[in-house]
């Protein structure tokens, strides 16, 4: 996953906008477990990594400043099911989830 997002251009503040879940203004809410989580985004694409910090969970993380996207496993690349700006996904115990994403609207 880390390879990927340095190909992606994670760490080029020129190339790539990193937003953490402690940033005052962070576009993402996420709710069904206690997590962290990262966004990078670079034109109409995006990473996001969100981390399980308890028992296996179904999350919903809604990226509130984006009005449609599609989105992939970034480990498998299956399609995920997105609903509007919201996307629903289960993480194992202490797990975590890479997501793929391109803003399609």
């Amino acid at each position: 996953m880390m390879e990927s997002f340095y190909k992606f251009g994670y760490g080029q503040d020129d190339k790539v906008q990193v937003l953490n879940y402690w940033d005052k203004n962070y576009p993402v809410k996420i709710t069904g477990a206690e997590n962290s989580s990262i966004l990078l985004r670079k034109g109409n694409e995006f990473y996001f990594v969100v981390s399980n910090y308890g028992d296996k969970a179904t999350l919903t993380a809604e990226i509130t400043d984006i009005s449609g996207f599609t989105a992939v496993n970034g480990e498998t690349e299956k399609s995920m099911t997105v609903n509007g700006n919201k996307i629903t996904f289960t993480i194992d115990k202490y797990g975590y989830i890479f997501i793929k994403g391109k803003v399609t609207k």
